[in-house]
């Protein structure tokens, strides 16, 4: 985890842990929380980098004596950290890392979970979605037979959307029960978001597929609105501001889209490394009109 200065670009501190790091942090107050492949949760000072706590997440089911990786990103609400490890969706006291419950699934969860009245919603690997009472950890409902769910879900207007193999779905936060189902998407690649009655979603495609777009659809009816084909898989996750649509794929670019037409507003190239490396996989952050992105270059871009 590393923190710099947001005009100068200026390294303030940096934070190892013993595993990659392929979630993204969220911050709460003056924290950092974060998942490791180590098999940690971290709670780290935003203001030193200094580790405030760590909880090791349970071992796999059926493998003896593996940590959990985490692959989910963290969310906190109400002074609590959720965060999804192996076959588990945990529930921590953000302050003292301390156990509140754990919610065992039927598979492995890459999901991010998102919360919203009382409940929070997530997905598994086996393609199952959830969503869980916060208090008690008791489970609300479950949505089964969605294909892989490895993407983080968003909610709108008391729908939840997100991607399940080559589908995108929309249903009732109350009930589980689905509104819509768009088969427009390819294999996805990212999480959906939502602006001005549109979701947006990449597509990866299949092994050696062209399938390369950035879909938009209706928000209520999941009628195709536009799509925008760029040069190369899209992985990680769009973020709209100030109605453009913000993304990164595996030409090599980062791109900015008019969210009412899929028009192409701009585009930035990263640069290679020694490694001949430059892909931009993370996610890219709108604050005060600039655009941060991380890229496998080993850079972090600041963009205008």
């Amino acid at each position: 985890m590393l923190a710099v200065d947001a005009e100068s670009g200026e390294k303030l501190w940096a934070f190892r842990t013993n595993g990659d790091v392929v979630s993204s942090p969220a911050i709460a107050g003056n924290t950092g929380y974060l998942g490791s492949g180590d098999g940690f949760v971290y709670a780290v000072d935003i203001r030193t980098g200094r580790e405030k706590w760590k909880f090791l997440i349970g071992t796999q089911i059926g493998v003896s004596g593996s940590p959990g990786q985490v692959q989910s990103s963290p969310a906190v609400s109400d002074g609590v950290l959720y965060i999804g490890g192996s076959n588990f969706m945990y529930a921590l006291d953000a302050e003292s890392g301390v156990e509140r419950w754990r919610f065992r699934t039927d598979g492995t969860i890459w999901s991010s979970p998102a919360i919203d009245a009382g409940v929070v919603f997530f997905g598994s690997v086996i393609g199952t979605f959830y969503a869980v009472e916060v208090d008690s950890g008791k489970e609300k409902w479950r949505f089964e037979g969605a294909g892989e769910v490895n993407y983080p879900p968003a909610i709108v207007n008391k729908l939840v959307y997100f991607a399940g193999g080559r589908s995108l779905y929309a249903l009732n936060t109350s009930t589980g029960e689905i509104k819509w189902r768009s088969e427009t998407v390819g294999e996805s690649g990212t999480g959906p978001a939502i602006a001005e009655g549109i979701v947006v979603i990449g597509s990866r495609g299949e092994y050696r597929s062209r399938d390369h777009f950035l879909y938009a659809v209706d928000s209520s009816t999941g009628q195709d609105r536009w799509s925008l084909e760029v040069g190369g898989r899209i992985n990680s996750n769009p973020t709209i501001a100030g109605g453009v649509v913000y993304f990164a794929s595996e030409d090599d670019y980062v791109r900015a889209a008019a969210i009412g037409t899929g028009e192409e507003l701009w585009r930035f190239k990263t640069q290679y490394n020694e490694h001949k490396l430059r892909r931009p996989h993370s996610s890219p952050v709108v604050v005060n009109g600039v655009l941060y992105i991380g890229s496998d270059d080993h850079f972090l871009y600041a963009i205008h």
